[in-house]
Formats: structure tokens, sequence, C-alpha cells
């Protein structure tokens, strides 16, 4: 079983994966890793693999030096968690059997058996995903049959149609960020690196599921304009965790009004302008107390806060416990 990737005006093969195999290999198998870095073609391509039986993991992203089209095929049958961090895409699977585009800090669900398609990206800036691929039995472990998208994309599955969970993505929350993160960024080895990554698996899996049963999937009332205009503040929001925002700022900064704000912002991404922003400061926050270069009053500067106390209580507010219970070691989750 295989995967390639190639540019469309040069056939030469940019990354071709036999590790995929791997999520439909039950026996025991130590966890192996596999790093891409290829330059070439106005193009930077860095891509990392992450494999044992049941599961495979590839991260990366590439620097666009023109808008790039590639194509992909594989011969796998696998569920894909798909995570854009960066970058606009769009997806054509199996002569428009699958059809979707991605815009940053998005993330949906695919299904996908014997494929090939296409993938234009388009954003000069750069592009970066994150992908969790496993078959269907491990994901029917976990996804019930309880809300009208999850009895849908079983039903496909099992009719083995490639599709997509939902014609919607959904946004990707400062918590699934958190644990995706927490997966890049694991530097334990062997066993414990596997246990811990498959628990950090699950655990994306269940905020993504979580989400998509608690979103009323309403339609979306604001005009395209001014849905770039709540993608900009996003944006902003998440540069600068430290910075004095208000949401009248905000807005003025973005050419709409408080009220477009507000109401687009929550009807766009399912959380209020500072809800999403308190959780990017507290992420920010778990990260550095955990990487252990700062201290807890430093750290509170860093995500915007005027002292320690004041950040000290919105941090235990959010996760249950006190910044120096990590700085003691007592808390690495």
């Amino acid at each position: 079983m295989k995967t390639r990737i190639h540019l469309s005006d040069i056939e030469n093969i940019v990354l071709e994966s036999v590790n995929l195999g791997a999520i439909h290999n039950s026996q025991p198998r130590q966890l192996d890793e596999r790093v891409f870095d290829l330059n070439g073609h106005c193009n930077v391509w860095s891509f990392k693999e992450i494999f044992f039986e049941n599961l495979h993991i590839g991260y990366g992203g590439v620097q666009l030096g023109q808008p790039t089209l590639m194509y992909f095929e594989s011969d796998i049958e696998a569920v894909e968690m798909h995570f854009n961090l960066a970058g606009h895409s769009h997806t054509n699977i199996n002569q428009n059997e699958v059809n979707v585009t991605f815009r940053p800090f998005q993330h949906n669900l695919t299904y996908n058996r014997h494929f090939k398609g296409d993938i234009q990206w388009s954003d000069p800036v750069g592009c970066q995903i994150f992908e969790v691929s496993f078959t269907p039995s491990f994901l029917a472990q976990y996804m019930l049959d309880d809300h009208q998208l999850f009895r849908s994309f079983k039903r496909r599955i099992s009719n083995q149609e490639s599709c997509i969970l939902s014609t919607e993505n959904y946004p990707i929350t400062p918590e699934m960020y958190g644990v995706i993160q927490r997966i890049i960024n694991c530097n334990r080895t062997g066993q414990f690196k596997k246990m811990l990554i498959e628990s950090h698996v699950i655990e994306l899996l269940m905020l993504q599921l979580e989400q998509i049963s608690e979103s009323p999937h309403c339609p979306v009332t604001i005009t395209k304009q001014n849905q770039e205009k709540i993608y900009a503040v996003k944006e902003l929001l998440e540069k600068g965790v430290d910075l004095p925002f208000t949401l009248s700022t905000l807005a003025r900064e973005v050419g709409t009004n408080d009220f477009t704000l507000k109401k687009g912002f929550k009807e766009l991404f399912g959380v209020t302008v500072f809800g999403y922003w308190n959780q990017l400061k507290m992420t920010e926050a778990h990260k550095l107390l955990m990487e252990g270069t700062f201290t807890v009053s430093e750290i509170g500067t860093r995500v915007g806060f005027s002292n320690s106390q004041s950040f000290g209580t919105a941090f235990k507010r959010h996760f249950g416990y006190t910044p120096g219970k990590i700085k003691r070691g007592g808390a690495r989750a």
C-alpha cells in the first residue's frame, strides 16, 4: 500500500509513502518516523510522518513560490482527520466525488478508498496541514449514531464511498491546536511516545466529534465581505495574545462595527471574540509553562496579563489547577 504526491507540471514524485499501510496492520508495531525536506521548483517542502499499527500521522507545510497544483493517488482505505493550520487549499478527489475548500484554521473528517485527485495551494505565504489517518474500525469505536451527520458518514463508509463528513468545515479551537502541538512536540521515545500520541489522537478525535455534535449548523447569514473581515480579526487575535485589544479597536482595524463583529464571530466560530482570545492566551501560557524557560510572572505578561495574580486566577479557572502546579511538575497534560 502506498501514497504518491507529484506536481502537475513535472511528473517526478515529490513524496511517496509506503507506511500508510501500517494503519491496516493490527499486529503490535514499534513507532516509526520519517521526514521529508525538499527544495525545488520555487517551493520548499517539509513533511513528517509518524506511524504505527492503526494510526498514521502526517504534518508539515510548503512555502510557495507560486500557486501550485499537486496530484495525489493512494490505494489505501482510511478515515482522515484533516486540520488546515495555514493557507488556502482546494481538494478534488475521484473526479468531484469529494470537493472541498479549506481556509486557515479549519478542520473536517474524510473517508477515502483507492483514491486519486488534486489539490490546489493558492496562498503565497505558504500552507501547513496536520492529518491523522486510521481504519474505519478505529473510528467506529468512538463515533456513535446519535447525530445525523455521523449516521450518514458511517453509512457512506460502509458503502465504501469516498466522502467528507460535512459540507461545512469547522473552526480549529485553541484546545484542538494545543493537542496538535503536543503531538508535534512530543519528546518521549519508543513505547511511551507511542502510548502518549495515541491518547492525544483519541483526545483530538473527541474534540472534533464533540464540536460537530454540538454545532447547530445554522446557515451563515453574514455577507462574504464581512466573513473576510471576521477571519482577519481571528488572525489578529492569534498573532497578538499579548496586545490590548478591545472590540471597538478590532472592528475598526478591519473596517466593520462592534455589532457585526460580535454576531459574525459567534456565527462563524461558535464562540465569542473574547472567549476565543482567552482560549488562545491559555493555550500559549500552558505551552510556555511546559517549556520551563520563563517564570509564571513572565508568562502572564507575555500573554497579556497586567499581574501574576490575575493571570493565575484566569489560568486556574480555565484548566482547574494553578500555573505553579505545572512548574512543580504536578500537571503534564
